[in-house]
């Protein structure tokens, strides 16, 4: 038995999970000792190189102490097992801890370990990585990040498998990495090259198709990177969802590679959805927001919103031979506006983006019920396709409603299949393109009828006019969450995600944002929840009006409304809802974001609550 009688009787006096053979390690990097043995708060250890010395154990814990800053690449050593991961976390009340990499190669390092769970921390620095999991072993599993900044990496990228979080194999390794969730992370400012990037399996010779298995990047916010946002590569199974990307491909030359917001790579049975990406830029080609990229397999895209992007809204691609083809992609239900912002880059791709190059094809694309506004500075066509085909799944463009200011809808030199579509333009135009793939693009409806439609179907799932005690007096957007450790805390972290990219967006023209807890709180646990979860400043935490906003939300079955200045709702929606349909409505209502295009300006009608309030 390794646990001391101490360490045992603070765990009983605690509640907290212990069990026999498991111990508690605490690290106070302000007032702590090297010489003690670690085991309680009063007899932490000093210093990140203590911590670093010592091997543990499947079901230990290393815990930080709240409010204070360690120095050094912090590198545990040990593997937990699947009954007893081990945990790297805070403890006491305050601000994260803080790890603070410096010159070292990164602020919080794995290697040829697994079963670790992460969470509550804040990690600065080093180079080229903020936080690390590698190594060269034959599988590594079981890896959670968890309610974690990192920022502030430096350094000249020399891979696409550095920057904020990277969790991949080392070079050359033939390495697997399975089973890994990275939830509520908040990565920026690296001139490294990614946000947030899993890299699944190794590379070999041999181009063989290893994956890693089970990968999740969810509820997460990345900005202002030099390369990409968020990629999953060489992963099956592999969800990402409610997150936002913005800033993205901020090197200056490239170098390396060009990047994309949120995309995915020789990922097989991979989903996203309900994503935001913005102000995405590229030093080359591609800059744009979503990417079924070369050799995926039965990847989906839905409901994600691309907006003031310089490139592409949503690409499928195929490449480098038959092992590169593209198979069963579909991209349905996402809103793409305003995309295309870079002349050169969207004379070539589009909003939409089929490609293939070096031999790769595509093999079933289904794009379908899709909402495009194309209004880029040349005139060239929302949906572009140059791909070569292969094998015998259907190729479609159905159900999808394009927008086009300048009047240029479709052109693609591929066999695919157009139906149903809907295309508008502007009153006053020039005729439509003569090459224009689908006939029935040659009698465009009036564009405001088609944008007017778009608004009035992102209101949400119901419109209730009672009245609400608003004591903003200007409009709100306003969410009924529920704090960690609770049943639907997963829903309220993406609800919150969401939230602070419109607060991120919208506060400069006068939108709050309130969060309501579902039950009563005290002041020490919503500090502790806003901590934790890392609330924008901009976000309040509003007790106050949580009887009257609770009720409204059970009201409209919801828990996300909008309110207008005289305390109305002006739209609500259910979980989970598109950020396109969020946005729309407060657009339509506050005016164009600083830095995006502005919609067109002949929408003549809002809904009728919009109508009778000032800004």
């Amino acid at each position: 038995m390794r646990v001391c009688l101490s360490s045992f009787l603070f765990c009983l006096l605690a509640a907290a999970p212990c069990a026999l053979g498991q111990s508690r390690h605490y690290l106070d990097c302000k007032a702590g000792n090297d010489a003690a043995d670690s085991l309680t708060p009063e007899t932490a250890w000093r210093t990140v190189a203590r911590a670093d010395s010592f091997t543990y154990q499947p079901g230990d814990s290393l815990l930080l102490r709240r409010g204070t800053r360690c120095d050094g690449m912090l590198w545990p050593k040990g593997s937990g097992t699947e009954q007893a991961p081990i945990h790297l976390g805070a403890y006491g009340q305050g601000a994260l801890p803080m790890v603070v990499g410096g010159a070292e190669a990164a602020g919080l390092r794995l290697h040829n370990q697994q079963f670790w769970e992460i969470e509550n921390l804040e990690i600065v620095g080093g180079s080229p990585y903020g936080i690390h999991i590698g190594g060269d072993q034959p599988v590594m599993r079981h890896f959670r990040i968890t309610n974690v900044i990192v920022h502030d990496v430096p350094g000249i990228p020399t891979t696409k498998d550095s920057g904020l979080v990277v969790i991949a194999p080392d070079t050359n390794a033939k390495s697997r990495i399975d089973d890994v969730v990275i939830d509520g992370v908040t990565a920026y400012e690296t001139s490294e090259w990614a946000g947030i990037i899993v890299n699944g399996a190794g590379f070999d010779a041999s181009d063989g198709q290893v994956h890693g298995d089970h990968v999740e990047v969810r509820n997460s916010m990345v900005h202002d990177v030099a390369g990409d946002g968020i990629l999953l590569a060489r992963v099956s199974h592999g969800v990402i969802e409610h997150n936002v990307a913005w800033f993205t491909g901020m090197q200056e030359t490239q170098s390396i590679g060009t990047p994309n917001a949120i995309w995915e790579w020789r990922c097989a049975d991979c989903r996203v959805a309900y994503n935001e990406g913005y102000f995405t830029d590229s030093p080359g080609v591609d800059g744009g927001v979503f990417d079924i990229d070369y050799g995926d397999e039965n990847n989906l895209v839905e409901h994600n919103f691309a907006h003031d992007s310089q490139g592409y809204c949503v690409s499928v691609f195929g490449a480098e031979g038959s092992n590169g083809d593209s198979t069963h992609s579909e991209i349905r239900q996402n809103t793409c506006i305003h995309n295309g912002r870079s002349p050169r880059l969207s004379k070539r791709q589009g909003a939409i983006f089929l490609y293939t190059w070096n031999g790769g094809k595509l093999n079933g694309v289904q794009i379908t019920d899709n909402m495009v506004v194309w209004d880029p500075t040349v005139r060239v066509p929302a949906f572009q396709s140059t791909a070569e085909f292969t094998g015998d799944l259907p190729n479609q463009f159905a159900g999808n409603t394009l927008i086009s200011l300048p009047r240029s809808f479709v052109s693609s030199k591929s066999n695919i299949h157009f139906s149903g579509n809907h295309y508008c333009a502007p009153d006053v135009a020039p005729p439509p393109a003569a090459e224009e793939s689908d006939p029935s693009a040659k009698k465009p409806d009036n564009m405001c009828n088609c944008l007017q439609g778009l608004l009035d179907k992102s209101v949400g799932s119901r419109v209730e006019t009672a009245g609400l005690q608003n004591r903003f007096n200007r409009w709100a957007l306003a969410a009924v969450l529920v704090p960690p450790g609770e049943s639907k805390a997963s829903t309220s972290r993406a609800q919150l995600v969401l939230m602070e990219s419109m607060s991120h967006q919208f506060t400069s023209l006068g939108l709050e944002a309130v969060v309501v807890p579902e039950r009563l709180l005290g002041k020490e646990e919503l500090e502790q929840w806003r901590t934790d979860w890392n609330f924008d400043s901009a976000v309040e935490m509003d007790p106050g009006d949580a009887m009257a906003l609770r009720k409204a939300s059970i009201a409209n079955q919801t828990s996300l409304l909008l309110i207008s200045p005289s305390g109305q709702i002006a739209a609500s929606w259910a979980y989970p809802v598109s950020p396109a349909d969020v946005w729309l409505q407060i657009e339509s209502r506050l005016g164009t974001p600083p830095g995006t295009q502005p919609m067109p300006a002949c929408r003549s009608a809002v809904s009728p609550i919009a109508q009778q309030e000032t800004r």
